[in-house]
């Protein structure tokens, strides 16, 4: 645990504001976000996506399926952003994934672990997160920490569309029934 807070203390003051803040910016206002982060990276990166989509529409977590990925590749366009969480040993498929959005004239995103990263080159906004661990794993504490505040930076900055978002969700999980003690409405 002293290794994970050390991580999240040295990526914090790696953090670059013009870039958090265009980062930020950019994941708020762009017509569509895709996620990707292969291996893993995976997990943070679906917890990312999960998190923008409980605030904003039109988020999408790229699936890692072999022919999947293409599929969904299709649909990155102009104006879109695009992030990428990238952590040694770098996926190709993320590497091909981020030259393609940023061709397509998406906004590129990189939380990854440092700069020499292949992501770098295409990355209209980077994030260098330490990834120290203990023994042969990686930790992922850091970027865990970073996808929240992230997400919890979009909420602040949309605002009340925010509330109204976070108001349907709610609606839809009581209407459901999805959390034990809840009540289901009959359609």
């Amino acid at each position: 645990m002293a290794f994970d807070q050390a991580n999240i203390a040295r990526s914090l003051s790696r953090v670059d504001r013009p870039s958090w803040d265009a980062a930020v910016a950019a994941l708020g206002s762009a017509p569509r976000v895709h996620v990707l982060g292969c291996g893993s990276a995976s997990p943070p990166a679906f917890l990312l996506g999960y998190l923008l989509g409980m605030v904003r529409d039109d988020v999408a977590t790229l699936a890692q399926n072999p022919g999947m990925l293409t599929d969904e590749l299709r649909r990155v366009g102009d104006g879109d952003c695009f992030v990428a969480l990238f952590i040694h040993r770098y996926s190709a498929d993320t590497v091909r994934a981020f030259g393609w959005a940023k061709r397509r004239g998406a906004t590129t995103i990189a939380l990854t672990d440092n700069p020499a990263s292949p992501l770098v080159g295409d990355a209209d906004h980077a994030l260098y997160l330490d990834t120290t661990g203990v023994s042969v794993l990686r930790s992922l504490t850091a970027f865990t920490s970073v996808v929240q505040a992230l997400a919890t930076a979009v909420a602040a900055a949309q605002g009340k569309q925010t509330r109204f978002a976070l108001l349907v969700v709610e609606e839809l999980l009581d209407e459901f029934g999805v959390y034990a003690g809840s009540r289901i409405t009959p359609p």
